[in-house]
């Protein structure tokens, strides 16, 4: 193993060694690097990014009592496996120095919820300063952050004392320098600790450049350029431990080339690629025109409300040549008025404008082919021209389409809980498009006619609500079991699809069109309103999470049990019978928002704001990707039995018995007047509104549920129904004392 990659194992050790330490307001680390910083990532304090962390859709979610009883043995599995790999790697890289109490003492949770604790680290950023090639390039690498505890500091300086390679101790401007030589050639990384920062670098220059700043005597900071300034104002109003990135592509586009350059020279050299090949690669890059992105930035921070926003913005030259310019001039607007046409209760609904950007790449695709491989490709152009018969792809399809392409997700009718889409797409010749679908189609049946498969498709012409309509017969395939039904329609200049040609014919009767519309939502039309008034807007969408989670929820949880034996060999430390209940998690999600809008400056502007963010699913993929490893190295970690708060146990209860309450007011017209009568049949509900069981539970400590109407504190003084447990004491105290009250009461 190289001494380089040895180096890395204490510094990742270090970073899961975590006691906690307050932390002061701290300035944007952008401030600490230079204004001409190729690659840029940071945060004004990691700590109170993980205190609001707590406050999300998904970090409420893991901290439900059925959630943790589900995740509890896989979560435990990864944890032995982790304890074991680092044990290992600590023997190897730090030469012993923990001891062998390390795995026992690094206090490792996988756990994706909300942690005990936030992380104890404010200020912190990932910075590549700058690239120089030559006899010994010089990369400017640079990581720097704040730890919040002396204890902290000590550790990381006997981590590095166990790196490999010679110590070299030096001084800048009054700073000590803690280096290593690892060999002529190589990089010497450095430690160094500035203005409460500890800053590993692999490059001097880079670090008298922290220094410089971190002194007030260096040049203009990354914080202080025009492209950082933009990209917050475009961001808005932020938290406490929000994060920037920013990428200046155009240095980058020029290093790849210069690599690019020095690649094909050598393969030249050494004969395995022609002088014309390597000339057509150079080509091809310079067409792409990556250099036109002047800037990729983003801003991320979590509100008091537990509510993701996200800012991504990205300027282009659209003056410049190569593919990424031209798709960027010819994009196209959209209008937000369209949401009026779609029902407020769809699951999901975007809409984006379509300008050349499609034809721009159409004609880059074949461009490149017909450089590449001529002869090749011709032959792929005449499959192209054959399936559509004589039509032209770029012509009647992709140029055909205008104006913007409209989509919606809306509660399904056919396959059990399976939704409806509906997509609606300007047209500049509708007749063109239908030619060539049908053309298309046809192709399609006589291949599989032509296979022996016994099955062919073929598109139906006829007429629905004065509306040319097609509708694709499936009835000799597979696809017609399972109730899929395409259709199109042809209006007013636009082509409308869905999978479902009964859906079709209800939105184009008007049948969807009962009831409020999405672009009247308060929340929509708001965020919509905010973005139109930056600029032109480009895209909009909207994403009713819970829902969406229910409709998948359902299908998955129906086949899980079936998982372990779909498996084989494969042994998943997850028991399915304690999946939870689909509420436990839909009660925390909220809808998503998103939509980007184009300056008048040529910089195009993409927000969201969302209940969570793939990012929070990071944890379950590393303890699947752990699980999988142990197995593969036959390594058995020990899964204790969880630890379950009785207490949890009882509000689970109590929320099972208030949602029991609710059905029995909506069956009888009035809450009931002791909890005995939800178990009892009613003329709605033959099995009684508790369908948990046939008795009522009894809380964890043996005794029985309590239950009175009472003015609701979080209700405004509105008579409800309250219940509790009297707790561990067994001793009734209305819900004071040690008694469990259900969640939201006090």
């Amino acid at each position: 193993m190289v001494p380089t990659i040895k180096m890395l194992k204490p510094i990742l050790l270090l970073s899961l060694l975590a006691p906690i330490a307050a932390a002061t307001p701290q300035q944007d680390p952008a401030h600490l690097v230079p204004a001409d910083t190729l690659i840029y990532f940071g945060t004004d304090s990691v700590k109170a990014g993980s205190v609001a962390a707590r406050k999300t859709a998904m970090a409420r979610v893991f901290e439900e009592a059925e959630v943790r009883a589900f995740l509890h043995e896989p979560v435990a599995a990864a944890e032995g496996i982790l304890k074991v790999i680092l044990g290992q790697a600590a023997a190897e890289a730090a030469g012993g120095m923990f001891g062998g109490q390390l795995e026992g003492d690094l206090g490792i949770s996988l756990y994706p919820g909300a942690s005990a604790e936030p992380m104890p680290v404010g200020r912190a950023l990932f910075a590549l300063t700058h690239v120089e090639l030559g006899p010994v390039p010089d990369v400017g690498l640079l990581v720097a952050l704040d730890l919040l505890d002396e204890e902290h500091v000590e550790m990381l300086r006997g981590v590095w004392s166990q790196v490999p390679g010679a110590p070299q101790q030096g001084d800048y401007k009054g700073v000590e320098v803690h280096a290593k030589f690892l060999g002529e050639g190589a990089p010497s990384p450095s430690l160094a600790f500035v203005d409460g920062m500890a800053v590993l670098t692999t490059s001097p220059r880079s670090l008298h450049a922290f220094i410089d700043r971190a002194k007030g005597e260096g040049a203009g900071s990354l914080a202080e350029t025009a492209d950082y300034k933009s990209m917050l104002t475009a961001a808005g109003a932020r938290a406490s431990g929000s994060s920037a990135m920013m990428v200046r592509v155009p240095a980058l586009a020029g290093l790849v080339k210069v690599g690019l350059n020095i690649g094909l020279a050598q393969a030249q050299m050494s004969g395995e690629m022609p002088a014309e090949d390597a000339a057509r690669i150079l080509a091809l890059f310079d067409r792409l025109g990556l250099d036109a992105i002047e800037l990729i930035g983003s801003v991320s921070s979590i509100a008091d409300n537990g509510r993701i926003h996200s800012t991504n913005v990205v300027r282009v030259n659209e003056s410049a040549t190569g593919l990424v310019s031209a798709m960027a001039a010819g994009g196209g607007l959209i209008d937000p008025s369209v949401f009026g046409t779609i029902p407020a209760d769809c699951l999901s609904a975007s809409a984006s404008g379509i300008g050349t950007e499609l034809v721009q790449m159409f004609d880059f695709i074949m461009e490149t082919g017909r450089s590449f491989a001529p002869e090749e490709f011709a032959g792929v152009e005449g499959m192209i021209a054959g399936a559509l018969g004589g039509r032209s792809l770029r012509d009647d399809i992709l140029a055909n389409m205008q104006d913007q392409v409209v989509s919606m997700t809306v509660p399904g009718t056919g396959f059990p809980g399976t939704p409806n889409s509906i997509v609606s797409v300007g047209m500049a010749r509708p007749d063109d498009f239908v030619a060539a679908v049908s053309n298309l189609i046809a192709f399609a049946s006589t291949m599989l006619d032509d296979s022996g498969a016994g099955m062919s498709v073929s598109l139906k012409e006829g007429e629905h609500a004065g509306t040319s309509f097609f509708e694709l017969d499936l009835s000799q395939t597979p696809l017609a079991a399972m109730g899929v039904s395409p259709a199109l329609s042809v209006r007013d200049g636009r082509i409308t699809f869905s999978d479902n040609s009964g859906r079709l014919r209800g939105f184009l009767d008007g049948g969807m069109n009962d009831g409020p519309r999405l672009g009247s939502d308060p929340r929509f039309k708001a965020f919509a309103g905010a973005l139109a008034m930056e600029g032109d807007l480009v895209t909009l969408s909207y994403s009713d999470t819970p829902s969406n989670f229910s409709t998948m929820y359902a299908q998955v949880s129906g086949f899980a049990p079936m998982l372990p034996m779909m498996m084989g060999s494969v042994q998943l430390p997850i028991d399915f019978s304690k999946l939870p209940r689909e509420k436990s998690i839909t009660q925390h999600l909220d809808i998503a928002l998103a939509g980007g809008y184009r300056t008048e400056s040529g910089m195009f502007v993409q927000r969201s704001e969302s209940s969570f963010s793939a990012l929070e699913m990071l944890p379950l993929l590393a303890v699947a990707g752990l699980i999988g490893f142990g197995q593969a190295e036959g390594i058995e970690p020990v899964i204790e039995a969880p630890e379950v708060d009785p207490a949890d146990v009882a509000r689970g209860d109590l929320r099972e018995l208030k949602a029991s309450m609710t059905v029995y007011k909506i069956g009888t017209g009035d809450y009931p007047s002791s909890l005995d009568e939800l178990v009892r049949p009613l003329e709605d509900f033959p099995e009684g509104a508790y369908t948990a069981s046939d008795t009522l539970p009894s809380d964890p400590w043996g005794g029985a549920y309590r239950f009175s109407m009472e003015p609701s504190p979080s209700r405004s003084g509105r008579i409800m129904p309250k219940l509790w447990s009297m707790g561990p004491n067994g001793i009734d105290e209305s819900g004071e004392g040690d008694d469990v009250v259900e969640s939201g009461w006090r």
